[in-house]
């Protein structure tokens, strides 16, 4: 549904290019519908889509040259970083717990594969 409103607004020949999280094929004993839901610990609520659900709604919204660019390893290796820069700051900032928290559930996530993070890019249809 959101890719034909984008398509209704966008010119013929015109690009769309995002970047989002999708679920990932890691293994997990939860059912897909628990799957898709990620609660943060700062009260904010994800929900996640299969990479497939974002090429289906492309091509039945007439998008055209679709391509993805997956980015989890990039991901890994900047969210390590980050939590070793935290883990050096947290004695003197209290605060910075709960962003811990939240960068170190995207690290198990990126791990087990749970989650992807990745690029989209399609035309729509001249």
């Amino acid at each position: 549904m959101c890719f034909a409103h984008v398509g209704r607004v966008l010119r013929k020949g015109g690009v769309i290019a995002l970047g989002d999280w999708t679920i990932g094929a890691g293994s997990t004993t939860e059912p897909p519908e628990t799957q898709r839901v990620v609660r943060r610990p700062d009260g904010l609520v994800l929900i996640f889509e299969p990479l497939a659900h974002y090429l289906h709604g492309l091509k039945d919204s007439d998008f055209t040259a679709i391509t993805t660019r997956g980015h989890s390893g990039w991901l890994l290796d900047r969210t390590r970083r980050e939590l070793d820069m935290q883990d050096e700051h947290t004695a003197a900032h209290a605060s910075m717990l709960q962003r811990i928290e939240v960068t170190e559930r995207r690290l198990q996530s990126l791990q087990s594969g749970r989650l992807q993070h990745g690029h989209l890019q399609a035309t729509k249809a001249p």
